[in-house]
């Protein structure tokens, strides 16, 4: 994929390791949110792997724009961050990121996340897990499972169920 000034060319572990767990946590009819969607390439993943409704964000314009351009319609491509979402509207989140943005961010995810709704997260080392973590935990969300590859990681979140 060409990425244009946008990071997501398919070919970093990480975007690897992103489109693997799609794989394995995508539901049928799930609305997902590509997060710092840079070319857009994880939200075209879920589009491919037979998602619902997706949205794709990032806060760099230019990003946004070429991830709108490559993803031809099948997802909703916006400017901005997570604060132009209500709370509770998405069953699954991608996000390629640093580290740094996704302790930062980490509570905000758990915010937009629909009960029983999980997170997939990497772009960020394997020696900077613990981190991510404890932040992710402090959130209120639940480690389902963990990837590595040359070096990167991924995990798997989950926001629990709502008992009724």
């Amino acid at each position: 994929m060409d990425p244009g000034m946008a990071f997501g060319t398919g070919t970093h572990p990480t975007t690897q390791l992103c489109l693997e767990a799609l794989e394995r946590h995508l539901r049928p009819a799930d609305t997902v949110l590509d997060l710092g969607a840079g070319s857009g390439i994880l939200a075209r993943g879920a589009a491919l792997a037979g998602a619902g409704r997706i949205y794709a964000c990032d806060i760099d314009a230019d990003a946004a724009a070429v991830a709108h351009r490559a993803l031809e319609g099948r997802a909703h491509v916006f400017a901005g961050s997570l604060r132009s979402l209500r709370p509770a509207c998405v069953d699954l989140i991608l996000a390629n990121i640093n580290a740094e943005t996704l302790v930062s961010l980490a509570g905000a995810i758990a915010g937009v996340l629909r009960p029983a709704g999980r997170v997939i997260i990497s772009g960020f080392l394997s020696r900077q897990q613990e981190r991510v973590y404890g932040r992710f935990t402090e959130a209120g969300l639940s480690l389902l499972g963990t990837a590595e590859k040359e070096g990167w990681a991924a995990m798997v979140w989950s926001l629990p169920e709502v008992k009724r």
